[in-house]
């Protein structure tokens, strides 16, 4: 809590595993543009619920391979941080934490531009809502691993051109996208 301070843009915590602020950091460091602790195996769905209503001015949130939070926490950043426009919550485990309740909220509430969500549980139809919500928006996007997506989302989407300012699109693994045809002609 020492080194909380309402002065403070990014916290970035690589190699720390098990260490994570305290509440009262959070508090007295609301300006926080960016949070990110990628492979923490600390943080959960009511450290994020606790810290969301004090960093509504966050815009970048990379908890990639934190696989103890799921929709609840994610829910609560979304609704709170209306400037998010980095999300990253990719894991290799407990990727069933992690819906398309998840990817719908940041859609609807927030100004979510790239979004990793590779390995967890994203369907079709939680794809396609993005797509409406969010597609002329969305620049980045990690799905590598999301075995749940089939053909009926991803080359559907893309040969809509319903994603039209994507950049990076990432989609290794998916083995239920067996027409890969659309995906191919778009990079074209």
């Amino acid at each position: 809590s020492k080194l909380a301070s309402e002065n403070l843009k990014w916290l970035e915590l690589y190699v720390y595993s098990s260490i994570v602020p305290p509440p009262l950091f959070f508090e007295k460091s609301c300006n926080l543009e960016k949070l990110i602790l990628p492979g923490n195996k600390m943080p959960t769905d009511e450290l994020l619920i606790n810290i969301s209503r004090k960093l509504n001015m966050l815009q970048e949130l990379d908890w990639r391979a934190c696989d103890k939070m799921s929709d609840s926490g994610i829910i609560s950043i979304a609704t709170n941080c209306p400037g998010l426009t980095v999300c990253n919550l990719g894991r290799h485990r407990n990727g069933h934490l992690i819906t398309s309740v998840s990817l719908v909220a940041l859609a609807g509430y927030s100004n979510i531009e790239t979004i990793g969500v590779a390995g967890c549980e994203i369907t079709d139809a939680g794809l396609w809502e993005l797509a409406l919500l969010r597609g002329q928006h969305i620049t980045r996007l990690s799905l590598n691993n999301c075995v749940i997506l089939t053909t009926h989302s991803v080359p559907a989407l893309i040969s809509t051109n319903s994603f039209p300012h994507l950049s990076v699109l990432e989609i290794r693994s998916i083995s239920q996208i067996s027409d890969a045809r659309l995906i191919v002609s778009y990079k074209r």
